[in-house]
């Protein structure tokens, strides 16, 4: 029996996937040389090294098959964890690259719009996963 397409929370497959493009998006928009200037080289390293690491925690956390196993759930939730403070890293060097590159605002907005978005997705997932795992921590 399915659920009604109005009655389907977010799945850890929407976090993933908003991820990746956000990862993506980056990579794309900080390579473009009329975007981001040579000088910010170091910045938009950071930038880049950021926005993969939380891609690759958020892949890995999703590998992750907790069963009844309290220590894989708690390496999940780790990886879930160190992506979503990762995200908040992300928005500080973004906004940092913003004003070093002086991007356009709707440039700027939809970069902003999609960490945001993928950020909401993976602290939905992680907190669905805190509710459905939790009896692995209590010991229950």
């Amino acid at each position: 029996m399915s659920v009604p397409v109005g009655q389907r929370g977010k799945s850890k497959l929407d976090a993933h996937t908003k991820t990746e493009e956000l990862v993506l998006h980056t990579l794309t928009i900080t390579s473009n040389p009329n975007v981001f200037l040579d000088r910010n080289q170091a910045l938009t390293k950071l930038v880049n090294e950021c926005a993969v690491g939380i891609g690759r925690d958020v892949w890995q956390a999703n590998l992750v098959r907790v069963g009844s196993d309290p220590r894989k759930w708690a390496h999940r939730r780790e990886l879930q964890e160190r992506a979503c403070e990762g995200f908040t890293t992300l928005l500080y060097y973004i906004g940092l690259s913003i004003r070093a590159n002086h991007l356009r605002r709707g440039k700027a907005h939809a970069w902003v719009q999609k960490a945001r978005d993928a950020q909401a997705l993976v602290r939905a997932w992680r907190d669905s996963d805190a509710k459905r795992y939790r009896h692995l921590e209590s010991g229950t």
